[in-house]
C-alpha cells in the first residue's frame, strides 16, 4: 500500500558526509588570472626600480642583485605556500576525521538494530546495507552486498518485479512506499517484513537512488491471526450457547 503523506514528501537526503557524495574538484581560474598579472606587475616594477635606483650597475652587479632579489622571493613565497599547504591538509584531515567519525556511529547505529536497512542507486545497486539486510540474504558482511542488485539475490521474475517497484518509488517524487512481503530466513522461517522505501536524494534536490527498511512483523501478523482465531471460536461459543438456551426454553 502506498502511504497517504504526500504533503510531507518523505525523502532521504544525501549529504556530503555521507556515502556516496564527492566534492568535484575544479580551477580557481580567476586566483590564477590574479596571480599571472601580480607576478607581471611585480617584475616589471622590479626592472623600473634598479634602473632608476641603480642606473650604473655593471651587467655582473646586476646578475648579483637579481640573483639576490630572486632567492628572498622564492624563500618567501616557498614560506607562504608551504604554510597554505599545512593549513590545507590539517582541514583536510579534520574533515577526514569528522567523516569517519560520522560513518562509525552510522554504521553502530544500523548494525545494532533489528530492522533490515538498505540504499540503492538508481540503476538498482546496492550502496549500503546493515548486518540485519546481510543476515537476512544470507551473507556474513554487509560488504557482501554492495555493488549487487536484487538480480543477484532472487530469481528473475522476482527481481524484476522489486526493480519495478523501485523504479517507481524513484519517480514519486517523494511518496514512501509501503508493502508487506514473505521471506525466508537461513533457519526456514517464514517472515512477514514491512517494507518501507523513499527516495534518496542528493544536495541538489536530484534522486539518486532510494532507502529502504524491512520490519520484521511476524510475531504481530501471529498475534493478529490469534486474536482472529479467538474472536471466531467465541462467536462459535456464543451461538452453541444460544441454541442450547433456545432448546431448553422450547416446552417438552
Amino acid at each position: 500500500m502506498r502511504s497517504n503523506g504526500d504533503s510531507t514528501k518523505p525523502r532521504t537526503r544525501l549529504t556530503g558526509s555521507e556515502p556516496g557524495a564527492s566534492v568535484k574538484p575544479g580551477t580557481d581560474w580567476a586566483s590564477l588570472g590574479w596571480l599571472a598579472i601580480v607576478v607581471a606587475a611585480g617584475l616589471a616594477g622590479y626592472q623600473r626600480f634598479m634602473h632608476l635606483v641603480f642606473p650604473n650597475l655593471k651587467p655582473w652587479q646586476y646578475q648579483a642583485v637579481t640573483v639576490c632579489v630572486g632567492t628572498v622571493a622564492a624563500v618567501l613565497g616557498t614560506y607562504y605556500a608551504t604554510r597554505k599547504l599545512s593549513t590545507a591538509l590539517a582541514i583536510h584531515a579534520e574533515a577526514e576525521r569528522r567523516l569517519a567519525l560520522e560513518q562509525n556511529v552510522l554504521r553502530t547505529v544500523t548494525d545494532n538494530i533489528p530492522d533490515s536497512i538498505f540504499a540503492k542507486d538508481t540503476e538498482g545497486r546496492y550502496l549500503f546495507t546493515n548486518k540485519a539486510f546481510a543476515t537476512l540474504h544470507a551473507m556474513k558482511s554487509p560488504n557482501e552486498l554492495l555493488g549487487k542488485s536484487v538480480f543477484d539475490l532472487f530469481p528473475p521474475d522476482r527481481a524484476t518485479a522489486l526493480h519495478t517497484e523501485d523504479l517507481l518509488v524513484m519517480r514519486s517524487g517523494g511518496t514512501a512506499e509501503e508493502t508487506e512481503r514473505t521471506a525466508v530466513d537461513t533457519d526456514g522461517n517464514v517472515k512477514v517484513l514491512l517494507t518501507t522505501k523513499v527516495p534518496l536524494i542528493d544536495s541538489s534536490d536530484k534522486v539518486v537512488g532510494i532507502v529502504g527498511v524491512h520490519r520484521n512483523i511476524t510475531r504481530r501478523k501471529e498475534a493478529e491471526q490469534k486474536l482472529r482465531e479467538s474472536e471466531a471460536n467465541l462467536a462459535l461459543a456464543q451461538r452453541s450457547f444460544w441454541k442450547c438456551g433456545n432448546r431448553l426454553a422450547q416446552p417438552r
